[in-house]
Order: structure tokens, then sequence, then C-alpha cells
């Protein structure tokens, strides 16, 4: 008689087992013989053996009394609407690629399906998706390496692309991109090119590395969010862009790679060591962590987190009040930024630049907020006594901020900028100190905004360096506390790398920019009209 029995298990005492029998079919049984193999006896008719399992020895064991006893590996397992609670409706189909060839479908019955291809071999290569042609309305896909037995639980989560290896061994991109070529189909959420940069497509898909299975990816990787239970290693330089949230579970080894962050609004959950950690916008944003989990820059990495004057990038705790850490052995790169509930103990301190703590009390540890450092001073004629600086110095004059001049001479205007930032100082503009009027600046030409503070130093309008004062900057300085000073008009030469006029009639209302981690003095004779 023709029967199925789905799930058996055989308990074999004597080999061999002798079954006669026609169109017998024995789905996901486990054999099991005292003190050996199994060996069948098909004596007639055709006995398969689909997705077996144990100590079986194949069509070698069949004696061959006129049938055949055949022995076929498949696929099984569950497709679900999100990670393994809710399966998907009856009917959906399942596609099976053994290195990118079809090699059969499903259609699911309470979630479930199973493929009996003719043969896999150990290393192939295996792809499931689904495969329903609804528009993209419902996909995913799972990629793995055959150990040439019958595999079960190969599962799919909708909007997933799920990495597993069940050969031992670890899933690559390149891996990847033989399960797939040459197949093609838009419903597969994922693509290599040839450099095995893996793409993964969706609007709300996952890169997601199950609990037990490691993934390798040797190559870069973009994809919208990435979830890891398992293991990823990357193994050099490879960058992992990402538009969506982070989250790491278990193990993440990062090498020398980069993590670039490139969406709106994204997470980052559980703790995580980086090499290289990168988000930069020009659009105000947020970037949340998850509170009491530790971000860890690697020594030799660095972390770069940058907004513009415009366009803050927030950095949050996920429940405000309750410290994020932040543990940066390498370096940081911190400009534009709103920061509250953030400890940095555990590393360097992380020095942020044109930036602001959230609150008062800001609730961060170990962060510090410098900016453009800009001292005003006025010398007298022989340059042995300062008149008047800016910020007060209770060295000069008795902590004198501005003077009025005499009726004649010539007095000596100095400006000290430092900029203790990592990134250039552009559009940096400037007042004087003498609070009258009638001076001509013998390096050029500067118009005064009040000294009484009514116009901003970057106002453009009454702050402006003119003509040929503008300022070139054609050469870095060694270090970052080295001042080099000069005076008098078309120097000819620039001392250092900073020349004041010259020839070729420089254009009105250029501005001065300072380099990342310089200081400059910049010295002007005035004289009194």
């Amino acid at each position: 008689n023709s029967e199925d029995l789905n799930n058996a298990v055989m308990m074999v005492y004597n080999s061999p087992q002798t079954i006669a029998a026609s169109g017998m079919a024995f789905d996901s049984a486990t054999y099991s013989v005292a003190g050996g193999d199994v060996n069948v006896e098909a004596q007639q008719g055709t006995i398969n053996f689909n997705f077996y399992g144990g100590n079986y020895s194949g069509e070698d064991r069949d004696n061959d009394n006129g049938g055949t006893a055949t022995w076929l590996t498949g696929v099984t397992g569950v497709v679900y609407t999100d990670e393994g609670t809710t399966t998907i409706a009856d009917g959906t189909t399942v596609r099976l690629l053994i290195n990118g060839a079809c090699a059969g479908t499903d259609t699911t019955t309470g979630g479930a399906y199973s493929i009996i291809p003719v043969s896999i071999n150990a290393n192939d290569t295996l792809l499931v998706y689904i495969d329903n042609d609804d528009g993209n309305a419902n996909d995913g896909t799972t990629v793995t390496v055959s150990d040439g037995a019958s595999l079960a639980n190969l599962d799919i989560y909708v909007d997933h692309l799920i990495t597993r290896h069940d050969n031992a061994g670890s899933l690559s991109n390149a891996l990847m991109k033989i399960a797939l070529e040459p197949y093609s189909d838009t419903e597969i959420i994922y693509s290599v090119d040839g450099s095995n940069k893996l793409t993964i497509t969706g609007t709300n898909t996952e890169l997601y590395v199950p609990t037990a299975y490691t993934y390798t990816p040797a190559g870069n990787v973009e994809t919208r969010h990435v979830q890891i239970e398992g293991s990823w290693i990357a193994t050099g330089t490879e960058t992992c862009t990402v538009s969506g949230d982070w989250t790491n579970n278990n193990i993440y080894t990062a090498a020398t790679s980069t993590v670039t962050l490139k969406g709106t609004a994204q997470t980052i959950y559980g703790s995580t060591t980086f090499y290289n950690l990168t988000k930069s916008i020009t659009t105000a944003d947020t970037l949340t962590f998850q509170d009491s989990q530790t971000t860890t820059i690697a020594a030799g990495g660095i972390v770069t987190l940058t907004g513009t004057s415009s366009n803050i990038l927030n950095l949050r705790s996920a429940t405000p009040g309750t410290q994020w850490l932040f543990n940066v052995s390498g370096s940081s790169s911190v400009a534009y930024v709103d920061v509250n509930d953030s400890n940095a103990l555990g590393g360097n301190a992380v020095y942020a630049y044109y930036s602001t703590d959230d609150t008062v009390p800001s609730n961060n540890d170990n962060w510090f907020f410098p900016g453009l450092q800009l001292v005003k001073q006025v010398w007298d004629e022989t340059g042995a006594n300062c008149l008047a600086s800016a910020p007060s110095d209770g060295n000069c004059n008795s902590g004198a901020t501005s003077i009025i001049t005499p009726a004649t001479g010539t007095i000596t205007f100095l400006i000290f900028i430092r900029n203790a930032m990592p990134v250039d100082a552009t559009d940096v503009r400037f007042q004087d100190l003498i609070n009258d009027a009638g001076f001509t600046y013998q390096a050029g030409t500067l118009k005064r905004s009040p000294n009484d503070g009514s116009a901003p130093a970057n106002n453009a309008t009454l702050a402006t360096i003119m003509g040929a004062a503008t300022i070139v900057q054609t050469d870095a300085f060694d270090g970052d506390t080295q001042v080099d000073e000069f005076s008098g008009i078309d120097t000819g030469v620039s001392p250092d790398g900073l020349q004041i006029g010259g020839a070729g009639g420089v254009g009105q209302n250029d501005i001065l920019t300072i380099l990342s981690k310089k200081t400059f003095a910049i010295r002007f004779e005035a004289v009194k009209n």
C-alpha cells in the first residue's frame, strides 16, 4: 500500500530490516540500530526516506531484492511575520535555491514548509525565500551552507535576511553571492556585487545573525537595520553602513572596520565595541543610546559625531535621566552636538566643539565643551606694555578690556586666535578694543564694530576683515600651541604660512579661516589719523 509515515522513529535491532511495500515514504524519520547502521531491503516498489537522520547507510545498504530504497535530503522550516512568534498565512510560496539554481518550492500550512530536492551535498549553499509575488509586501530570505544532511528549522522571518552556516563554519558575503547567483528575483532581499559588498534592499529590512551562528562578511555591508544574536566577526577595514538601528545582543568583533550611521532617528541597542564609528549630519537629528549599555571605541579607532552650526546632532539616552555609557579608548572628533546623560568616565575625555550640554545639570561625565579661543590685546608703541585685553587678563593693565588712545602715536594691536577644535573654524571675524574712531591699520583696513558688544563678533557687516588685511594660511604649524607673530604691510614672505595683504589686490569682505588645532598671533600697527 502507498503510505507516508511522517516524523517516524525506526528502531532497528537486527540489521537488515526488510520492508515489503510499494510507494511508501518515510518523512523526517530518524533511524537507529543497535551495533551499527540501518540496513534496508526494499523488496518491491520504491521506498523514499525523506529528510532522514540518524545512523543511516543509504542506497548502498539496500540489498536490491526487487525494490529501490531512495534516500533524499531536504529542508523544512517555518515562515514568521516577526522573529519567531506569528506564522505567516497558509498558501505562502517558499522557494529553495541550491548554489544559485532553483531546487523546488512549497506552500505553507500553519506557517510550515517542506522541500525535497534531488540531492544536497556538503558545502552546498542554500537560500530559501518568500516568493509570493505580492509586490514585496512580505519578503524574507535565509541563507546557509549545508553539511549534506537534511536540514530542519530553516526558518524565514519577513523583512529579515538571516545568515547561517550549518556546516561548522561562518557565512561570508562571498558565500551569499554563490547562494544567489545567477538566479534573480526582486523578492530576494539582497545582492552582492563584484567586490563582495552586500546590499540589503527594502525600507524596513534587517540583517539578522541568529543565536549560535557566525557571520564573517569579509566585505562591505549596507543595510537598514542590524541585529546580532550570534557572532559578527569583521576581519579588516570593511565598512558597514546602517540607515536604521544597530542592535547587538551577543558578539561583535570590529577588527579595524567602520560602522557608519547614515539614517535619521537611529538607536544603538546593547553594548558594542566599535573600531571606527561615524555619524555626520547636515539636517538636525537625534542619535539615541540604550541606557546602562556601553558604546566603546577601541584603541586606535575614532568616533566621529558631527552636525553643523545650524543642524545640531542630539545625543540622548533611551531613558532620560539614566546615563548611557561611552568608553573612548581611541580618539574622538565631536562637534555641533547637544549631549546629555552620558558617562564617559571609562575612557578618554570627550571634547565636543561648538557643542552644549542639554540640561542643567547635564548629567554628563568626562565630557568637555571647548570652542574657538580668541584673545585680543592692545599694546603701546614700544610693544613692552599691554594696555588692554579681552577677555580680561590681570597681567595686562590690571585687567583693562579697552583704552582711550592718545591723540598721536602708534599702538600695536594683537589678536591671538587658538582653534582647539578638530575641525577648521571658518568665517572668523573680530572686534578691536579701541573705543574711539579715527584709526588707520597699517596692515590694511579693518571695519570696527562697537566695543560695547551691540554688534556681535560674527556680524558680517560690522566685523569683517577688509581688503589687504585678508589673512591666508598656506602652511600648517607644528603642534597645537605654536604661535607665530609678525607685523607690517605686504610682508612679501609669509612667516610660517601666514600672510597679510600682499600683491594681487585681495577683494573686500574676505574672511579668516583658522585650521584645526592651530594658534595664531596677528599684529597690526594702528596710527591715529
